[in-house]
């Protein structure tokens, strides 16, 4: 009985696709099992970084021994070690707003800082470096902010002057 069903099912799967032949399945042979699935995918636009304020640190004194200043992200006041005074002026961590569909979601973003970078100035093309950088993903009414930290280091009568540099971020999804 079970070899004249699948001859007949093979006849009339004959019949409905002509010009092909279809072999019934062996004696003791499973079928297929076959599912239907459906893909899904989300693409978001690209990340967006857009500088809002510079890293500055504002007015220091050098004393007759080395020194550092620090600024942090989290808008704590100037920590200033060893032979540096900090001197009134304005001061303040670099901020960038971050952008793009990935930024609603601050934890899948991974933030990249440099090492070191080297600032020039002061008379004669002296040089204080900036190292230690630290960032902060904030959320705040306009959206994603990243707030970078650093520290730099002054040297033993320092140069006076205006000391200038570039650093590079870069935000990525992870």
């Amino acid at each position: 009985m079970k070899t004249l069903r699948r001859l007949l099912g093979a006849a009339v799967l004959a019949l409905a696709l002509p010009g092909r032949s279809i072999e019934p399945l062996p004696e003791g042979a499973r079928r297929p099992a076959v599912a239907d699935f459906m893909a899904t995918a989300s693409v978001v636009s690209g990340l967006g970084l857009r500088k809002t304020a510079d890293f500055e640190i504002g007015a220091v004194t050098p004393g007759d021994a080395a020194g550092s200043l620090t600024v942090s992200p989290d808008d704590s006041p100037r920590r200033a070690p060893g032979g540096v005074t900090t001197a009134a002026s304005s001061w303040g961590a670099a901020r960038f707003a971050v952008s793009g569909g990935a930024a609603a979601d601050m934890f899948r973003l991974r933030v990249s800082l440099p090492d070191r970078v080297v600032l020039t100035g002061g008379s004669g093309g002296e040089m204080l470096t900036a190292h230690a950088f630290t960032g902060r993903l904030v959320e705040n009414d306009s959206g994603l902010e990243l707030v970078v930290g650093a520290t730099v280091d002054v040297g033993a009568g320092q140069a006076s002057g205006r000391y200038t540099g570039t650093f590079t971020v870069t935000v990525n999804e992870s």
